[in-house]
């Protein structure tokens, strides 16, 4: 009988170990997430950015839009995509240091006289949306 009480004992002592070793494993991969989402987070918030101008051009037989953003935020930031009228005209990562304009040069096959939508991500989540129309040649 005393054999048992002893097992029992060992059983309840190794449940215990097991429990505090999962439960500080999941406190450790929580708090990992926590902290990159608030990273992100903050970066997010510091970053801003405006799209100043946006230039309709023909390059030879080309037709290009020019899209040109100043980063007016206190961090550098990555222009990840780049959408005309819902389309995918620029993914890859073009960077803007703060107090900095970059024109970035998309093709995108437009017509005269045409409302575009120009939709601007970066790396970090922010969006700016801009309406522009194209001039009559």
């Amino acid at each position: 009988m005393f054999r048992l009480a002893v097992s029992e004992v060992v059983g309840s002592l190794l449940m215990v170990v097991m429990v505090a070793a999962l439960a500080s494993m999941v406190l450790v991969a929580v708090n990992q997430w926590v902290y990159t989402q608030r990273g992100s987070t903050l970066k997010m918030m510091r970053e801003a950015f405006i799209v100043e101008d946006v230039w309709f051009r023909r390059i030879d037989d080309r037709r290009i839009i020019t899209v040109t953003i100043y980063n007016y935020g206190s961090v550098g930031l990555t222009v990840s995509r780049i959408y005309v009228n819902g389309t995918l005209a620029l993914s890859g990562g073009c960077s803007v240091e703060p107090g900095s304009h970059l024109s970035i040069d998309v093709s995108y096959d437009w017509v005269e006289d045409a409302r575009y939508s120009i939709t601007v991500y970066t790396e970090s989540g922010r969006v700016v949306r801009i309406e522009e129309k194209s001039p009559r040649i």
